[in-house]
């Protein structure tokens, strides 16, 4: 079954299913609602996978905020894959969500400004455990060291960023629909030279 809307609630009821682990895969993640919707899980075992790359940080997708929500948690633990475009929520890598939601406001509140997301539930195979396995383990794990560089760096650089503004260049109701695939159809340029000529 696809999810399509209420996907707020779709996890925090899957999040309180009891489960030894629970893994979360997202390259952006607002840091108060991971706190929020793992609230059954504060004393269990948490695996987050996220992105750090510069970009990600410097536009705000990204927050380096995360490390001290997982360091309030003692079982918690947080990962970082720069290259990371994948979207999984899974309870012991048996079951999981994954779409194209990030764990996000936008992602997956209903209003005016949120994004259009879906989310899948499926069962994980042997094989797909094994690629599960090799996603955390290319990761980095984040620890104090790691986490303070980044933070030195984000700190020098933050200003450097240019912010635009979330907006359509074009707004959709002023899109204009003409098509290439409305002109005409020809099989070949001179073809279309002679009708020209011949004024037909």
């Amino acid at each position: 079954m696809i999810y399509w809307d209420r996907l707020e609630t779709v996890l925090e009821d899957f999040f309180t299913l009891p489960s030894d682990t629970t893994y979360i895969v997202s390259p952006f993640i607002n840091p108060e609602l991971l706190e929020n919707i793992l609230s059954e899980k504060w004393d269990q075992e948490v695996v987050v996978i996220t992105s750090w790359r510069t970009d990600h940080l410097l536009s705000g997708v990204s927050k380096l905020e995360m490390y001290d929500v997982i360091k309030r948690h003692k079982k918690w633990s947080l990962r970082v894959k720069d290259n990371l475009h994948t979207k999984l929520y899974s309870h012991d890598m048996n079951s999981t969500f994954l779409g194209s939601a990030n764990l996000t406001y936008s992602a997956l509140q209903d209003n005016q400004r949120s994004n259009h997301e879906v989310l899948k539930f499926v069962e994980l195979s042997s094989s797909d455990k094994e690629s599960f396995n090799h996603l955390i383990s290319s990761s980095n794990l984040v620890d104090d060291d790691y986490y303070q560089l980044c933070l030195e760096w984000y700190n020098e650089n933050k200003d450097k960023y240019q912010r635009h503004p979330r907006e359509s260049i074009v707004e959709q109701e002023a899109r204009d629909w003409f098509k290439i695939s409305s002109l005409p159809a020809s099989i070949s340029p001179s073809r279309i030279w002679n009708i020209k000529v011949d004024n037909k």
